[in-house]
């Protein structure tokens, strides 16, 4: 779907599900995601499942992420998903394109995250047309919140999200954000 000097982001197929476990079960990874507990075999397959449809009825989701020089080993994703208000978040983006990355722990810190996150913003403002994207971190999350400057995308609020502080940063497509 997509490429980049360095990585292919590409449609999900079920079989990936396995590849995809330890990334998705790796504690610092998920440190500051879905407070912090590794993803059930049934939560694995359940995200697999829906970008697979989402990418069918959106034309987008969060692609896996491919490095070119090692093409068979998926090192996290990143892509775009609607950004759907949940039950005590209720902040007002409903309708709202959220764009997010994970990445393998051994691939931190080495720019990966925001040159596929520079792609899928490009991509969502230009050939999908959306008017505004947001990402939400973490407010612990400074690696990520990082990868959302560095794309152009603006500190918006801080949300209260069960125990837990939110950051939402966002751009528009009239505000034409300008790689950092």
């Amino acid at each position: 779907m997509l490429d980049t000097d360095r990585l292919s982001l590409r449609p999900w197929r079920l079989e990936d599900c396995e590849e995809f476990r330890p990334i998705a079960t790796d504690p610092q990874v998920m440190r500051y995601i879905h407070g912090g507990k590794p993803w059930s075999e049934e939560q694995i397959t359940e995200f697999v499942t829906r970008q697979m449809t989402g990418l069918e009825s959106n034309g987008f989701c969060m692609w896996r992420l491919l490095l070119k020089q090692h093409p068979e080993r998926l090192i996290g994703f990143c892509g775009l998903q609607p950004w759907r208000d949940r039950p005590g978040l209720e902040i007002g983006y409903g309708g709202v394109i959220e764009i997010g990355w994970w990445l393998a722990r051994d691939c931190w810190g080495q720019g990966f995250a925001t040159e596929a996150a520079r792609a899928v913003l490009q991509y969502g403002f230009g050939r999908s047309g959306l008017e505004k994207l947001i990402a939400v971190t973490h407010r612990d999350n400074q690696a990520s919140q990082r990868v959302a400057r560095r794309i152009g995308l603006e500190f918006e609020c801080a949300v209260p999200l069960d125990a837990l502080e939110i950051w939402v940063f966002s751009a528009s497509s009239e505000a034409s954000p300008a790689p950092r």
